[in-house]
């Protein structure tokens, strides 16, 4: 399913005889199709996209709606939605969840309100032309149908990479915004701003905490499959990306006698810490399902092509194309419809490598008995002393809310491209309120929302990703963190809910899989090519880089493997991504598109 949309909407006036026959064929020749027409507004999604229509054109909900009690799409809500209307959003947030988008009409003043779910399964960007708004869930969709020729912001190229994992409202494209998941847009005569209908501190308040390690568990199991269930249903043949770690094992596991063709793949490198094939056995015979197995084999990687074209920010990773292709071909094999990914499983499930879990009991003042636990858990966990993990504690509980809202990451850029006051984003009202490591769970929710795109095979079918599902982010919210480290192991609550579902081995684990080697060795590789590509690029150019200190790092003898090179690669990254935005000139005009037949 390409869950793919665009809507035009003119707050003041009617769109003119829209669509006619030359727009209505160069949208359908883009797989859209028309889901709901109004005087002033239109909106096209992919034929392959669910569309929940509500009375009286008043609105329409794109893609997969769930209700709380209820593991099947649901299309009854059509039938409120002039409450749903009413509530501006707020009633699908309270009763209902999924991966979707919601344009709805006020009959009462015809305001729009465009509503993203809280996992943000479904991309929604906006900008404004000829007096129209045009909201979509693709910026290429708008490029082809002639309505915007982007140009580069590259002050808000500076503050992405400033901020690199802090999804924020403004793009790097001049006047594209985005809308924070969870959030709501209203228009409404020429006004625009935005509302927050979830937010993660609603469930992070310890009032609403599940103190009880065991309801805990059970509520956590319960929930993941119940998500994980509905998500899969939407589709007819899922492939299921297990590295063998704990998450995606979860997964497999809740994926065990699903009523949908599901099969999975594993990508391995030659390098230790990339080769997670045992793990991923172990996971893939436990739950009952076929697994593909896919070897790097060295082949050549260009650093300086991005393989996705037309994305609003610098988000696609060279260094992943190995595994994007991989994944690609095992889906290509298999008939897959759609990725599911364990991707956020360590940012939901609370997997901390700090004392703050401790620190948390500390500053709540909560009973001794927990706090020394607590400190024994982490002392094991970390293979420490009981004496160092009380002054972490201790240190960290006396700091709580005097750190910085956000840490600008300045490695390589120019002194002068520098911002260090972060972007707005309505999470982080919350942090200086709350426990620290209640922060920090949140912090790692913020920033996975970084990592949804930029993926080449979405171009494929979708990813999705059950453990960024609103009620597993809101259950995993309400559980405290000295619950995620009892017995000594991180997540062990999650760990705890399937244990009668997972491989000795997995469930056991403490070691963490990555693609450090593989980063290296494409780095060292491509080393030779990347000096003219960054000292010469764009980036360059526009004076946001320090040219000086790339020359130097790019210079250095021997293998790349200090964290330096993590922040050199989104550094190329953002060039290429630069590149691609040489787009022919062929915007129109809205009233050119809209125009009769006729004339």
């Amino acid at each position: 399913m390409a869950e793919r949309f665009l809507a035009i909407f003119h707050p003041d006036r009617p769109l003119p005889s829209f669509p006619n026959d030359a727009f209505v064929a160069a949208a359908a020749a883009l797989g859209l199709r028309s889901v709901l027409r109004r005087s002033n507004l239109v909106v096209l999604a992919d034929f392959a996209l669910n569309a929940i229509p509500f009375a009286d054109d008043h609105g329409v909900i794109l893609g997969s709606l769930f209700s709380r009690d209820a593991e099947t799409n649901t299309g009854a809500v059509g039938e409120i939605g002039e409450a749903i209307t009413a509530s501006r959003g707020q009633l699908l947030i309270d009763r209902y969840w999924g991966r979707y988008v919601a344009l709805m009409i006020s009959p009462s003043d015809g305001a729009l309100h465009v509503l993203r779910d809280p996992s943000g399964g479904i991309a929604v960007f906006k900008f404004c032309f000829r007096g129209a708004t045009v909201i979509t869930s693709e910026i290429r969709l708008a490029i082809e149908l002639g309505l915007i020729n982007p140009q580069i912001s590259w002050p808000h190229v500076a503050e992405f990479l400033t901020y690199r994992n802090l999804r924020a409202t403004a793009t790097c494209l001049d006047g594209v915004d985005e809308l924070i998941a969870g959030c709501c847009w209203s228009f409404q005569a020429g006004k625009t701003d935005m509302r927050c209908l979830w937010s993660p501190w609603t469930y992070a308040s310890p009032d609403r905490y599940i103190t009880d390690f065991d309801e805990a568990v059970e509520l956590l199991r319960a929930e993941t499959r119940r998500c994980v269930s509905a998500l899969a249903s939407q589709h007819g043949n899922v492939l299921l990306e297990l590295s063998g770690g704990l998450d995606s094992s979860v997964l497999a596991a809740c994926l065990r006698g699903q009523d949908v063709s599901v099969s999975a793949v594993t990508f391995a490198t030659a390098g230790g810490d990339g080769d997670e094939r045992e793990y991923a056995r172990a996971a893939a015979t436990a739950a009952g399902l076929p697994l593909r197995e896919i070897v790097y084999q060295g082949q050549s990687i260009d650093m300086t092509q991005s393989r996705v074209d037309y994305a609003p920010r610098p988000n696609a990773r060279a260094a992943m194309q190995p595994v994007e292709r991989a994944f690609m071909d095992a889906a290509a094999l298999a008939g897959s419809d759609a990725f599911m990914s364990g991707a956020g499983g360590d940012n939901v499930l609370c997997y901390l490598s700090s004392a703050a879990p401790a620190a948390d009991l500390l500053r709540g003042r909560i009973h001794p008995r927990l706090f020394l636990s607590a400190i024994l858990d982490l002392a094991s966990m970390h293979q420490d002393t009981v004496w160092r993990a009380s002054r972490l504690a201790v240190k960290k509980a006396w700091r709580a809310g005097q750190q910085p809202l956000w840490r600008a990451e300045t490695g390589f850029l120019a002194a002068d491209a520098i911002t260090y006051l972060p972007p707005a984003h309505p999470w982080l009202d919350g942090s200086k309120r709350t426990l620290p490591g209640k922060w920090e769970q949140v912090h790692s929710m913020m920033v996975i929302q970084m990592y949804l795109d930029g993926h080449e095979r979405q171009g494929r079918g979708p990813i999705i990703f059950p453990f960024l599902s609103q009620p597993v982010m809101e259950l995993a919210l309400r559980i405290p963190t000295w619950l995620w480290i009892v017995g000594g192991q991180n997540r062990s609550v999650a760990r705890q809910a399937f244990s009668d579902s997972l491989p000795h081995e997995v469930r056991s684990r403490r070691t963490k899989g990555g693609l450090a080697s593989l980063c290296a060795a494409m780095f060292d590789e491509n080393r030779t090519i990347l000096r003219p590509f960054l000292l010469e690029g764009q980036l360059a150019s526009a004076g946001l880089l320090e040219r000086d200190a790339i020359d130097a790092f790019l210079s250095r003898e021997g293998p790349s493997k200090d964290d330096m090179l993590y922040r050199i690669l989104t550094i190329v990254d953002a060039e290429a991504w630069a590149r691609t935005w040489r787009v022919p000139d062929h915007s129109g005009t809205i009233e050119d598109i809209v125009a009769t037949a006729s004339t």
